[in-house]
């Protein structure tokens, strides 16, 4: 008999590599002769880095990135060959915000932008200058500079638009248009596991 396994996460319980290997060891205990294929499956969200190292030759670097509520809080990152992938439920899940703390209304778009920009180790910089260059390798070099005023050194819109001479609304749509380009690498990130 031919077996697949291909659990995803039993959120709260246990990752889907966890689940993945019970359930193997379960299935085998009655049934040694049957063929197992273990595949835990992940959505991209947490679990995801979990899941991809089990099946993607790699360097696991732990870092610690800025949480949701602004607190440090500890991250994995995967680098395979010139890839590093990134699990940004890490650093902004549901998971590490207790209900009764969650306000999306107070949420920013540059969440994951401050996060890798905050990477503290020399194998999370090189892992942050890498992602870095996937975002702004194609944009503007002032639009490279309002983020950095805005997202790093902490400069307002309208500071920022005094800074560069655009106005408030030119920075804004910028630096919308930066976040939207982070969302598309994101979800193609999510679409390559």
């Amino acid at each position: 008999m031919r077996v697949l396994i291909a659990p995803d996460k039993f959120a709260g319980t246990l990752t889907a590599v966890e689940a993945a290997a019970a359930i193997e060891e379960g299935w085998r205990r009655r049934d040694p002769e049957a063929e197992v294929l273990v595949a835990p499956m992940a959505d991209g969200g947490p679990g995801f880095i979990d899941v991809l190292s089990a099946v993607v030759d790699g360097t696991l670097l732990s870092v610690t990135v800025r949480g949701p509520l602004g607190d440090d809080t500890p991250a994995t990152v995967l680098l395979a060959g010139e890839t590093a992938y990134v699990e940004t439920a890490q650093a902004c899940g549901l998971h590490l915000v207790e209900p009764k703390l969650r306000r999306p209304e107070d949420a920013t778009e540059d969440d994951v932008l401050t996060r890798i920009a905050y990477a503290p180790e020399n194998d999370g910089r090189s892992v942050a200058r890498m992602t870095l260059e996937r975002i702004f390798g194609s944009e503007q070099p002032s639009t490279r500079t309002m983020a950095v005023l805005h997202l790093l050194d902490g400069h307002t819109l309208e500071e920022v638009a005094e800074i560069t001479g655009m106005s408030v609304s030119g920075v804004r749509k910028r630096l919308r248009g930066l976040q939207a380009h982070v969302n598309e690498l994101e979800s193609i990130q999510e679409g390559v596991q």
